[in-house]
């Protein structure tokens, strides 16, 4: 039996299969986040985010490097957060619960 014909399909499906259980790994922050009181919203998606803070919104750049998730506002400067344990976003006075829906 030829082994050479056995590995390869394997490989392929390892290679195809790695970005899932990279992805499934990561903290993420892909959604809808509410801060306290409903003044402000974050909708992470597509490596960016909306900022909506009192009917005024905004699409930005962020990042999200081990635990922080750094959101570069024009019109608000830099914001830091930290994702939690429970995956709530806090920084400053605020803390943003992902949305249900």
């Amino acid at each position: 039996m030829n082994t050479k014909l056995l590995c390869r399909p394997f490989a392929l499906a390892l290679i195809a299969l790695a970005p899932l259980a990279l992805s499934a790994c990561s903290k993420g922050v892909d959604g809808k986040y509410v801060g306290n009181g409903g003044l402000m919203t974050l909708d992470f998606h597509s490596g960016k985010v909306d900022i909506v803070a009192m009917g005024d919104k905004e699409t930005t750049d962020y990042t999200v490097e081990g635990d922080k998730v750094t959101i570069k506002s024009k019109k608000a400067g830099e914001m830091v957060l930290t994702i939690m344990k429970d995956g709530t976003l806090e920084g400053g006075m605020q803390t943003f619960k992902k949305s249900a829906g």
